[in-house]
């Protein structure tokens, strides 16, 4: 017996800048507040491309058994991105064109250089 995974698309987001460069990911567990859950750790994907930055939390519907996403914030970017990583659930590392790393808080929603 063989158990083969299937690949669902729930989410997609046309990037702005060049095609042929890929776009930069990362997903890290993030104290997210919300009406309805209160105070959770929850999934956030951060992603972009160019001089764009998004952040969308995930979560599964109880009820449907369904992946559902949220958007959080996007950002216009003072630079061009070539690389992301979350450093711990509320700091990223940002790598922009000229090879220099800029920090960004994400609870305060401010950059370090």
């Amino acid at each position: 017996m063989q158990i083969r995974p299937t690949t669902k698309v729930i989410y997609s987001q046309l990037l702005s800048g060049d095609g042929r460069s890929p776009p930069c990911l990362g997903w890290h567990f993030v104290a997210v507040h919300s009406q309805q859950r209160g105070r959770s750790i929850e999934p956030v994907l951060a992603y972009g491309r160019h001089n764009e930055l998004h952040f969308i939390q995930l979560s599964v519907d109880e009820e449907r058994r369904r992946l559902r996403y949220h958007p959080l914030l996007r950002f216009q970017l003072d630079f061009n991105l070539r690389g992301l990583q979350w450093l711990d659930p509320r700091m990223l590392a940002l790598l922009d064109s000229e090879q220099q790393v800029k920090t960004y808080t994400y609870l305060y929603l401010k950059f370090h250089k």
